[in-house]
């Protein structure tokens, strides 16, 4: 089963996919927060040819936050849109949370620490896929300047769940993939820090790990 990962396209550049069975987007699906981002978000997403199409908000969606996806729901067909809940599919067990820890002023879907570690309890312990839009503090989660700025919450639930993989975005500067204690982290930012140069799909093939 091959998973296929962005994220962090912000309406600014919708990347060319390479084929798989599963499409994931780890959040920020906008720059602006505005819903006409949202529609053209789903467009794109809707016309893609895999067989499955999951989604989380990320902390720029802001139409997403306050209007909920039913709102979006003429272009939701075949779509499913994970805001801390679960779904099963061919029996792949994934969980979704589009929550980030607050900070600055664009803050959909942000809470504290202690409010992501409330959200995150609800993990169930048998999941075969983890898609967050921050990334677990320590891992893919360093900026341009050095600082870590993943949540410690979801790293703690993250320990005690042990997903096969956890998909992320939110830190541009965190692309890439790793593997720590039988967990395979990807960070799928698919534009980099100045939100001008575009790094590929990540694909992860579920069925060798």
């Amino acid at each position: 089963m091959k998973i296929v990962c962005t994220s962090d396209t912000h309406d600014i550049d919708y990347p060319e996919l390479p084929d798989g069975d599963i499409l994931l987007h780890a959040g920020d699906v906008t720059l602006s927060g505005v819903t006409f981002e949202v529609d053209r978000f789903l467009k794109w997403f809707k016309k893609q040819p895999h067989k499955h199409k999951i989604f989380v908000g990320g902390n720029h969606d802001r139409a997403l936050a306050d209007l909920g996806f039913g709102y979006f729901a003429s272009d939701r067909e075949g779509i499913t849109f994970l805001d801390n809940s679960f779904t099963e599919i061919e029996g792949i067990k994934i969980w979704g949370s589009g929550a980030s820890r607050t900070y600055g002023h664009i803050t959909a879907f942000m809470h504290s620490e202690e409010g992501l570690g409330k959200i995150y309890s609800n993990i169930p312990d048998s999941i075969d896929i983890l898609i967050s839009h921050t990334p677990a503090y320590g891992v893919l989660d360093t900026e341009a300047d050095g600082r870590p700025l993943g949540s410690t919450a979801l790293a703690e639930h993250i320990f005690r769940v042990k997903p096969k993989m956890v998909l992320c975005g939110h830190i541009h500067g965190g692309y890439g993939e790793k593997t720590l204690d039988g967990v395979h982290y990807i960070n799928a930012s698919h534009l980099d820090v100045t939100y001008r140069k575009y790094r590929p799909a990540i694909v992860y093939d579920l069925d060798n790990h």
